[in-house]
């Protein structure tokens, strides 16, 4: 994880047109964990530990070219309802070290999106023990989507929103607006992606940030997320910098 030599100053091999488009808020779709480790021989914890590990990696690189906010999704709420109870161990406990770690660095901000309540109750009062103790750190956003499904989020959204406003539904369908809504996402005030990386192959968001994700670009990268190199990386960021975003128009 994180630690004294995980932040980089260099920009590897990208172009000045590279540097000058990078995208402002990248999300990833952490994806190929345990995959990697059945194609090496290696045990399901391995794969979960070496994911670990290349987070740090993954940061650095992108704070090194200039991205301001990284959404990592960690764990879905398909995982937590479709995983056997020894691989949710793995996962928590890797997380849950995950945040750890990224706290006694010191230097990122670390805010945790997602169902919290669906978590484990030691699990959820360590992430937000990371978020109080990083929330005054000057370096780079890091959201952690823990627990996350993007038709969990808007459904949470709605139901906040009917909470927290005195409005009669009625009155709601008449006045309210894309930006009254967003206020209730989990990313409330936190910029839309720009651009989604998914490794591991698969081509689909499978329901990441629907939401914010409607003008974001997306680059599907093979490799699975253990064996993600820089090369990968700034393939991505290549691949970005020659779209044109249109914004639906």
């Amino acid at each position: 994880m994180p630690g004294p030599n995980s932040r980089s100053s260099g920009r590897g091999n990208l172009s000045q047109q590279v540097r000058s488009s990078v995208p402002r808020h990248l999300g990833v779709i952490v994806d190929g964990n345990r995959r990697w480790a059945r194609e090496n021989g290696r045990a399901m914890e391995e794969g979960y530990k070496r994911g670990s590990e290349k987070l740090s990696e993954v940061l650095g690189w992108c704070e090194a070219v200039g991205i301001e906010i990284i959404t990592l999704w960690v764990l879905s709420v398909a995982n937590l309802e479709g995983r056997s109870a020894k691989e949710l161990r793995a996962a928590s406990e890797v997380i849950e070290k995950s945040a750890l770690a990224l706290a006694a660095e010191d230097h990122w901000r670390v805010n945790v999106i997602g169902a919290m309540e669906l978590l484990p109750e030691d699990l959820a009062n360590t992430l937000k023990r990371v978020e109080r103790s990083t929330s005054e750190n000057p370096g780079m956003l890091v959201n952690f989507a823990v627990a996350y499904g993007g038709r969990r989020e808007i459904l949470d959204a709605i139901r906040l929103l009917l909470r927290e406003t005195d409005a009669k539904p009625s009155d709601l369908a008449e006045k309210l607006t894309e930006e009254d809504f967003s206020k209730y996402l989990y990313t409330a005030g936190i910029p839309d992606p720009d651009l989604i990386l998914r490794t591991s192959g698969e081509q689909r968001l499978s329901g990441f940030m629907p939401w914010q994700s409607v003008h974001a670009e997306a680059y599907f990268c093979d490799a699975h997320w253990p064996a993600l190199t820089r090369g990968d990386f700034e393939q991505a960021l290549n691949a970005y910098a020659t779209r044109v975003r249109t914004f639906g128009t």
